[in-house]
């Protein structure tokens, strides 16, 4: 099939940089461009007989996985999604900073 013109504007993802794909992707391959700081890829770019679906970069989630000192994770998940917020839960004697924010996989 056609290969996709990977020069033009809207191949880039919104979010990161074409570098890492070629200029030109031949039907039926994928090529991985870069996310910018905060973001990761989502989906790789595909071509199919010279139509593109391009890349997208996702904002990081931030990973919950360790208690804080002298709390437990309280109502916060696993995985939290950049925006959001979670409160932790503090033993007895201990009282919360405030919530736990994400931003761009930062806590």
């Amino acid at each position: 099939g056609d290969p996709c013109d990977m020069g033009r504007i809207a191949a880039l993802p919104e979010n990161g940089k074409q570098a890492g794909c070629p200029a030109s992707l031949l039907s039926g391959a994928t090529c991985r461009p870069t996310c910018n700081e905060g973001y990761e890829l989502g989906r790789q770019a595909f071509c199919l007989a010279g139509v593109l679906k391009p890349a997208t970069c996702t904002p990081k989630l931030c990973l919950f996985s360790t208690p804080p000192a002298n709390g437990q994770v309280g109502n916060c998940p696993a995985t939290l999604a950049s925006g959001s917020w979670c409160q932790v839960a503090c033993d007895a004697g201990f009282e919360p900073s405030g919530p736990s924010f994400c931003t761009f996989g930062k806590l």
